[in-house]
């Protein structure tokens, strides 16, 4: 995230979970931006803790149960020798929106 704030038209991160999301928003307010104004950050996951962050993390929450049944159905049918005839699986996903996103800053 240091590295991406040295572009200055940086207006927005999609992370890949929301601990690096908690992360980012650490290095965006280190380098003396703010969460959203000069910065959105999105995180992916909605652990139960984002919503109770100083700034609360806009992300994806993910149906983690419909998740792990899949991944068991999948790996109990591979252990009986049966491999799974459905190789692609939609889990459902919404986007909550909190604080750490607004309007991209005006160059």
């Amino acid at each position: 995230m240091t590295q991406l704030l040295e572009d200055e038209r940086l207006t927005a991160v999609f992370v890949a979970n929301d601990q690096m999301a908690i992360g980012a928003i650490s290095a965006v307010l280190r380098s003396g931006r703010t969460v959203p104004r000069d910065i959105s950050i999105v995180g992916f996951d909605d652990l139960d803790v984002t919503e109770y962050l100083p700034t609360p993390l806009t992300t994806m929450r993910q149906e983690f149960d419909t998740f792990a049944r899949t991944g068991m159905d999948y790996l109990m049918k591979t252990i009986d020798g049966q491999p799974p005839t459905e190789v692609k699986h939609v889990v459902p996903a919404s986007l909550m929106i909190r604080a750490t996103t607004g309007h991209p800053p005006q160059f």
